[in-house]
């Protein structure tokens, strides 16, 4: 059965607010997905023996669909929201009839509800019915155009080998005014940021670029910071793109910008950032790049410019990245994303007919799949009626699955 975990703001028994929350959840939205066979999660009805805040992330990254009432610019309700926009995947906006939202999400399509009288309610069960028919014909895949260059678990993994190689102790040092920190501190960053301990590691970190003179190892382990969603990686990150810019992999400093969109993008603060990303993403394009490097800068430049809903800007350097780089699925899929919000149906059918293609000449016990791109061009052609492109890709994860190379 699909999950759908609801983001609101609850409030204390007897509040206002927890009324709204109450009657929102039991009117509106339980009536609303009871026929799409949804088991429908709040926040404060999570009951399990792990740490709640861990079960809430889990939720709010892994559910097919959020449904996020933004009634009251609750400040927990914005910080899983912008965790939820990183995903990619489905969400909804919804907010109580008359509610004001913040510049940053006003232009994102949202869904007025009322709950003063029983017609009212039912006119709102129709609306988040419409928004959800929609997810059904497409499928619950992901929905944006910005592409993953990383991940933490890569980060590691590229500077545990470099690590592994560093022989350096140094004198303990104070955390936190007690805490001492000793050994090699590059060794303590990589088992901190294992542990999740992100003060630790960004103690570590810092220590470690004052004994340490290689700027692309610097990098690598700030942005495990960043990809970790820990705020005092990313101006350590800013310091290094600043003052070592001319040291640094073009690769490198590609994912960093990523990177920091994505951070930017879920802490919906990207509009201030917008001006420093594209300056660097200029700047890294006027060097000698390789084409990969080069359409993974425009891949990102594409996902700033569909951030600020400048898509046309958009659409012209995912252009330019699928020139780059034609075999690179995300690329495709992006394109096909974009070309459908512009409502050029041509154009994403081409586009998922080149993220088909690729997918079928790849060996599944070599390189991994992701379901969410081929999902949602199923749900594509299905619209379209396009019944051997559908058979084809399931033909595709079928294959795959296999092979347990499944990526999801």
């Amino acid at each position: 059965m699909k999950t759908c975990f609801v983001i609101s703001p609850i409030g204390q028994e007897g509040t206002d607010t927890r009324k709204n929350a109450d009657d929102l959840y039991d009117l509106i939205i339980e009536p609303a997905l009871e026929k799409y066979e949804f088991n429908v999660v709040r926040g404060d009805k999570v009951m399990t023996t792990s740490a709640i805040t861990e079960d809430i992330v889990n939720y709010v990254q892994n559910s097919e669909l959020c449904i996020i009432d933004l009634t009251g610019q609750n400040p927990n309700v914005f910080y899983e929201t912008g965790r939820r926009h990183e995903t990619a995947k489905p969400f909804i906006h919804i907010r109580r009839k008359g509610e004001q939202l913040p510049f940053d999400i006003a232009g994102i399509r949202t869904i007025d509800y009322d709950l003063s009288d029983g017609r009212k309610i039912k006119e709102s069960i129709d609306n988040l019915r419409q928004f959800i028919n929609e997810l059904e014909i497409t499928g619950y895949g992901s929905q944006s155009s910005s592409f993953s260059l990383n991940s933490i678990a890569t980060t590691l993994s590229r500077i545990e080998r470099k690590i592994d190689a560093i022989d350096t102790n140094a004198p303990a040092i104070a955390t936190n005014g007690a805490e001492k920190l000793t050994g090699n501190p590059a060794r303590i960053f990589y088992d901190a940021i294992t542990l999740g301990n992100y003060t630790q590691a960004t103690v570590a970190l810092k220590k470690f670029m004052v004994i340490n003179n290689d700027p692309n190892l610097h990098l690598n382990m700030a942005l495990a910071l960043v990809e970790a969603y820990e705020p005092s990686g990313v101006p350590i990150v800013r310091e290094i793109l600043e003052k070592d810019f001319d040291s640094l992999n073009t690769s490198t400093i590609a994912i960093a910008l990523d990177d920091l969109y994505r951070f930017h993008t879920a802490a919906m603060n990207i509009k201030d950032q917008y001006d420093y990303i594209k300056g660097f993403i200029q700047k890294t394009l006027e060097r000698n790049a390789t084409d990969k490097e080069k359409a993974a800068l425009y891949n990102t430049f594409a996902s700033l410019e569909d951030a600020i809903k400048n898509e046309m800007k958009a659409l012209e350097y995912q252009k330019k990245s699928v020139e780059l780089d034609p075999a690179e699925p995300a690329y495709q899929y992006n394109m096909a994303i974009l070309c459908g919000i512009l409502g050029l149906k041509d154009d994403v059918l081409k586009s998922l007919d080149y993220l088909v293609a690729i997918y079928n000449s790849r060996d599944p016990r070599k390189e991994k799949i992701n379901i969410d791109y081929l999902n949602y061009a199923k749900g594509i052609y299905k619209k379209n009626g396009v019944n051997d492109k559908t058979n084809q890709i399931d033909d595709i994860i079928n294959n795959a699955k296999k092979y347990s190379e499944v990526q999801n």
